[in-house]
């Protein structure tokens, strides 16, 4: 049975700003989210280069690390994928993201703050539904073979989201996790989930000046024997890669419709996805 289409929604009231550090720029960046009317669709204001463009895939960067959005390097934004992911969950599909850099800041790592800051801001709903991305067919990107990244889509009555980890690294090894779409079960299973990397990786990246202010404050760093805090989720660097895939196909400002699973899997291939998907829409 089909559920009912999802009506357009925006904020009930400004949120923030919250200001943070941007770990590859290594300065402070501010960011606001205003309430848009709607129709608007979801829209990224820079208020440094008086600048706006709209959060959607046609303006998405192809950086393998993060996703970004921008016409070309120099005035591209950064890391918009957690703030993605808490829109998505909270069916916001009308709004201002005023941003004073070249990125959202990552703050702790996760979503705990967009997703506190959407919360008690309070979401209001138009009369307007609004079509979602639904997967009519199932699609596989890549071979489903243990050692190879792939991801598939499936129809499903329910959006769900299911992802396969494996690193090379002690510390990290195998972990899966699913999440079923909602808002509260967002909060409660994937929000706190952080960003993470090998120290060895953090530290390259430093000194080629590609993360400036990468540290333990806004990445779980993972050394040897032990990781710089306690992982706050249980698989929680799964949890933190389907985060990911929920911010990466909000890209149309639509909410996605279908069984979900990545394996190995990174932004490029949630895109590509993403892509794929909106293809197959439009046919």
């Amino acid at each position: 049975m089909r559920l009912a289409d999802p009506v357009r929604r925006s904020l009930a009231q400004p949120a923030g700003p919250v200001t943070g550090l941007g770990v590859r720029a290594g300065f402070d960046v501010t960011v606001c989210l205003l309430p848009a009317e709607a129709g608007q669709g979801l829209l990224l204001e820079r208020t440094d280069l008086d600048l706006q463009l709209p959060l959607h895939l046609s303006h998405a960067l192809d950086l393998p690390s993060c996703t970004a959005i921008g016409t070309c390097a120099e005035d591209a934004t950064l890391f918009v994928e957690h703030l993605m992911a808490t829109l998505h969950v909270a069916g916001l599909t009308d709004l201002t993201v005023q941003v004073s850099g070249p990125e959202v800041p990552l703050l702790d790592g996760s979503a705990r703050m967009w997703y506190e800051l959407i919360r008690q801001a309070g979401v209001v709903s138009f009369n307007d539904p609004i079509a979602p991305v639904e997967v009519k067919a199932p699609v596989l990107l890549g071979e489903e073979h243990e050692t190879a990244p792939w991801i598939t889509a499936e129809p499903s009555t329910v959006p769900r989201f299911c992802y396969e980890l494996h690193y090379d690294h002690p510390m990290i090894g195998h972990q899966e996790a699913d999440f079923t779409v909602s808002q509260a079960g967002f909060g409660a299973e994937l929000a706190a989930a952080r960003t993470f990397a090998p120290a060895e990786e953090l530290r390259q990246s430093i000194e080629a000046g590609i993360l400036k202010g990468g540290s333990e404050e806004n990445c779980l760093v993972i050394y040897g024997d032990h990781y710089s805090a306690p992982p706050t989720l249980p698989d929680a660097f799964a949890r933190h890669k389907i985060m990911d895939m929920l911010g990466d196909l909000y890209l149309l400002g639509r909410p996605v419709w279908g069984a979900i699973s990545g394996h190995r899997t990174g932004h490029l291939h949630n895109r590509r996805l993403l892509r794929s998907l909106e293809a197959c829409d439009k046919v």
